[in-house]
């Protein structure tokens, strides 16, 4: 009995020494000579009402706690991390004493109103009683400390500290100070939450104190004080809303990061406790950086009964830092591998090279041959363009939507998931195993308060981000309509279970799909092989076919860049010298979405220009392949605006105009049926696809050659202007009002103007196109005969 009594006598004692060694902290550590102690300066703006959260870092504590004799001391950091509660009430206590006096002083200051006076009058007696209960614990009438405690006390973690995985947290981390990254997934309304009851007996006027511990409580009914006692009477307490203390309360569900979760399994989920002004700080959808005491929640009532010997667990929150990375955690290196000052260096150097686009363009996703617009029109989605709001409040939306649709193999998916580590806020999704309750918002019921709540969906949680839907074709029809209005409106309406709101759902969308038989038939039309309702299709910006063609060039060129990656695990070099690494890429990305460019007079003017030609152009066809609606102008003004954007300009002109143009054509090349005859491409995968182009245009000029001299053998060339007399099928061949003499029916010889127009259909563009005839100059492809502006096939010998 002796030496238990002894032990007792020992761990008092390391207490107290350690609530001094606390105390000294808080009362002597300087950051800054000059203003003294840190955290005394900060005690005394939370007695005048100035702050509200005390936070303790403790990189603070390892700084002072180093220069300590006793090894027992250096430690204090590592005995905080491992059990935070004790800790917390412990700082709790000392900042408590040491703010009550000044309290007392604050409130006798301001006693200004008589209203205010009142409430001062109550609060000052509350702290004076407090405080003779601190110099006389044995005090009957005591009050718990947290009634007039006007802060929240923190601790922040250390900088070296490191992050687990949320599937690590187990039995060992229990009352440990963890650290996490995780996505939000909902997030509760803002409730109150009771610390304190405070009751006043009408017997003898005594005020009776109650601190809640739990989820749960019995409130009192009998007066503990000596005279209702003695008199035995019951039933005398009245609960005091106005006397009692609520803080603000706020429970978080967090999901595993989807690169953290191994094959076959489900994502991990795990319950935050917010309290005081840590709440509202994030939202569905953030990724955010949590560092909170990993602590059990009792069960209560017939729960407590079932789970036995099991408990739930929860964090209790202490330090949420919101990033901006990417959802899917797969880019631990993000904008921290370069300092502020290096990273602007690294953008700035980046603006003065030569080609940016193409540099930008070829960065994405380097490790995938070819496909060189569909990167383009990618980039031109990450960076997006400004959503206008007219004076009316009407919204215009600013994000681009892109779909993809092809043959398997063409690596659709594998640029979904690019994108989504390039976006801030990507999500990746699949068509069949999302529904549209999934795709847009669920309703739930609070768990806390039983309450029916919204739970965002992948669109929602894409919020100023890009939402990925692989197998976009794979959806239920049910499941597609959900997404009309998030196209086109960038909201979410909610009218189930008593709920009628709108959520925001400002996201771009980026869709793989596969044609209505899995590969594409050429046997059918374009729209057969989409297979996508009108009303969804028309509200994509861009729609790529990828289509898998045989060819002897690009198949090899395509295999050799397949076997390197695999080989070196890295993108083959390419000409256009050093890429963007992905830190700079992203932070580019994000710099150039701040710019907001207005269409300058001319870009306006050929905008429309464009918008009437076309229009009169499918209105003179009997079965156009396309249609272009006002939506289709609206793309056009979204994709320059995004070209000036990434050229940091405030003005969109001609150019972004006319590469916006050339781009939209060259992903409709296939739906004008210039992709469908023989082995011809419907789409350029590299710019080293230009020499196949010409090749072909060569071989169907010859096909139209011969067809001619077998209608018209003998006529000559004045049967030729009869556009009666001259029906030809492939009608993309040559057209008869750019006839000027006979050797324009030159098989062998091309018109550099037809050249360069039907490349641009392709996607090549001009800096291209200049690359290309430099280039054959040494290589001798073709023989260009620039007085005449001719290009020929090379005789051999």
């Amino acid at each position: 009995m002796e030496d238990l009594t002894q032990e007792t006598k020992d761990d008092t004692l390391d207490f107290i020494a350690e609530a001094q060694l606390c105390e000294e902290f808080i009362s002597h550590f300087e950051s800054d000579p000059v203003h003294g102690s840190k955290y005394e300066q900060q005690i005394r703006e939370i007695g005048n009402g100035d702050q509200k959260v005390l936070s303790i870092e403790l990189d603070d504590i390892v700084a002072f706690c180093g220069t300590k004799v006793n090894s027992q001391d250096r430690t204090l950091p590592q005995r905080i991390e491992q059990n935070v509660l004790r800790y917390i009430d412990l700082f709790s206590s000392i900042v408590d004493r040491k703010s009550v006096k000044s309290e007392l002083n604050s409130l006798t200051q301001t006693q200004n109103t008589i209203f205010n006076s009142q409430i001062d009058e109550n609060e000052k007696r509350k702290r004076e009683l407090l405080l003779r209960t601190q110099e006389n614990p044995d005090t009957q009438s005591q009050i718990p400390p947290e009634l007039t405690r006007r802060f929240n006390l923190v601790f922040a973690p250390r900088k070296k500290m490191v992050s687990i995985k949320m599937r690590e947290t187990n039995a060992a981390q229990i009352g440990h100070l963890v650290k996490l990254r995780g996505v939000v997934l909902r997030t509760t309304v803002v409730h109150p939450l009771i610390q304190v009851v405070t009751y006043t007996c009408s017997a003898c006027h005594t005020s009776v104190y109650q601190a809640i511990n739990s989820r749960q409580f019995i409130p009192l009914t009998n007066c503990p004080s000596p005279v209702c006692k003695t008199n035995k009477t019951s039933n005398t307490l009245t609960l005091l809303p106005r006397e009692s203390k609520f803080v603000k309360y706020q429970e978080v569900r967090l999901q595993e990061l989807t690169g953290e979760v191994p094959v076959g399994h489900i994502p991990r989920h795990l319950t935050v406790h917010l309290h005081g002004e840590l709440t509202n700080q994030c939202l569905p959808g953030d990724l955010i950086t949590l560092t909170g005491a990993f602590l059990p929640l009792p069960a209560t009532g017939f729960r407590r009964m079932r789970m036995g010997l099991l408990t739930d667990t929860y964090i209790l929150g202490q330090n949420i830092v919101v990033e901006r990375g990417s959802l899917s955690g797969k880019d631990g290196a993000t904008e921290e591998e370069l300092t502020t000052e290096e990273m602007d260096r690294a953008i700035d150097e980046l603006k003065r090279r030569q080609g940016l686009l193409s540099i930008l363009t070829a960065s994405i996703a380097p490790e995938i041959y070819g496909h060189d617009n569909v990167k383009k029109a990618m980039l031109l989605q990450l960076v997006g363009s400004p959503t206008r709001i007219t004076g009316d409040g009407m919204t215009i939306r600013g994000d681009i939507h892109l779909c993809l649709m092809g043959d398997p193999g063409v690596a659709k998916s594998q640029l979904l998931k690019v994108a989504t580590t390039l976006s801030p806020r990507g999500v990746y999704t699949t068509g069949k195993g999302s529904t549209g309750a999934g795709l847009t918002a669920a309703v739930l019921r609070d768990p806390v308060t039983n309450q029916v709540m919204l739970e965002g969906g992948s669109l929602v949680m894409a919020d100023n981000g890009l939402c990925c839907i692989d197998e976009f074709d794979k959806m239920d029809d049910a499941d597609k309509t959900a997404i009309h209005e998030v196209m086109e409106q960038q909201t979410v309406s909610i009218a189930k279970g008593g709920v009628n709101t709108t959520l925001n759902a400002r996201t771009a969308i980026l869709a793989a799909a596969n044609p209505a038989a899995g590969r594409y038939n050429r046997n059918r039309t374009p729209w057969e092989n989409i297979n996508l309702p009108p009303a969804l299709l028309s509200r994509f910006d861009l729609l790529f076919l990828l289509i898998d063609q045989v060819d002897d060039d690009s198949d090899r060129n395509t295999a050799l860049h397949i076997t390197t990656v695999h080989r070196t695990l890295k993108a083959p070099e390419r000409e256009t010298g050093e890429l963007v690494s992905q830190p700079v890429l992203r932070e580019y990305i994000n710099r150039a979405k701040r710019i907001r460019p207005v269409l300058s007079d001319e870009a306006a003017a050929r905008i429309t220009q464009l918008f009437v030609d076309q229009r009169k152009q499918e209105s003179m066809v009997q079965n156009p392949q396309s249609y272009t609606t006002p939506r289709s102008l609206l793309a056009i003004v979204r994709l320059s605006t995004a070209f000036a954007r990434l050229d940091f300009r405030t003005v969109v002109d001609v150019r972004d105009v006319d590469e916006a143009k050339t781009l939209v054509d060259s992903s409709q090349v296939v739906l004008d049926g210039t992709g469908e005859r023989g082995g011809d491409r419907s789409f350029i995968r590299s710019a080293d696809d230009i020499p196949y182009i010409i090749r072909n245009m060569f071989s169907e000029k010859q096909q139209a050659h011969d067809r001619r001299q077998q209608k018209y053998t003998g006529s000559g060339m004045a049967g030729l202007f009869n556009r009666g007399d001259y029906e030809d099928e492939d009608a993309n061949l040559i057209e008869l009002d750019d006839v000027q003499d006979e050797s324009d029916f030159d098989p062998n010889v091309l018109s550099l103007a037809t050249v360069r127009e039907t490349l641009t259909r392709r996607g090549v563009s001009v800096e291209e196109f200049t690359k290309f005839l430099s280039e054959n100059k040494q290589l001798g492809i073709f023989e260009i005969n620039e007085d005449e502006g001719t290009l020929s096939l090379v005789e051999s010998d």
